[in-house]
């Protein structure tokens, strides 16, 4: 039990790969891609088991440390940088993402739950009416309160939906860009 545990500990510190002939340390930084074997550790955080080749052929397979809340995926192809400061090579980017990545998981920072009749209600300092919120059988509404209103932001506003419609119930509908204006679809219909 010893030895294999002695074995594990000398295989996450071996730093003989990168060293020269003569045993000095190499002081060019290295820049080689790898694969993810295996995106856990048994025991550490933040090192992927990944396997490469040398520039002579030499088949390696190390645990190496990864840049900080870098997502790595087993099959993934990676960047991995060996400074020529440091004692081992380091995973710094995904080159490609093979595999599937996982939806983030966003923990509830504040729950309101709403009965049937109840709604959310935004209003401003001095007593307009603003913003409401509430649930029909059909799914969540949000209304806009004023009669005028502008949606503003500094950067680029994307729209996403499985299907979207545009109403206007008594005027039109002006589009302006100062740019070119593209509409893709299978089929166009305009009547």
């Amino acid at each position: 039990m010893l030895n294999a545990e002695s074995q594990k500990i000398d295989e996450l510190i071996e730093i003989s790969d990168l060293r020269d002939p003569d045993g000095q340390r190499s002081h060019n930084s290295v820049n080689l891609v790898g694969t993810c074997v295996d995106d856990k550790h048994p025991t550490l955080n933040g090192r992927v088991l990944v396997l490469w080749n040398d520039a002579d052929g030499t088949e390696r397979r190390r645990w190496l440390p990864t840049l900080q809340n870098l997502p790595v995926r087993k099959d993934d192809q990676l960047l991995l940088v060996n400074p020529g400061n440091w004692e081992e090579m380091i995973v710094v980017g995904v080159v490609d993402g093979y595999a599937k990545r996982p939806d983030i998981v966003r923990k509830t920072a504040a729950e309101l739950q709403l009965k049937s009749d109840e709604a959310i209600r935004v209003t401003s300092k001095n007593g307009h009416e603003l913003l409401e919120l509430y649930h029909t059988e059909a799914g969540p509404v949000i209304r806009v309160l004023h009669r005028d209103t502008a949606v503003e932001l500094p950067g680029r506003l994307k729209l996403a939906a499985d299907s979207i419609e545009l109403e206007a119930g008594a005027g039109p509908i002006h589009i302006k860009a100062s740019d070119d204006v593209c509409i893709n679809g299978e089929l166009i219909h305009l009547n």
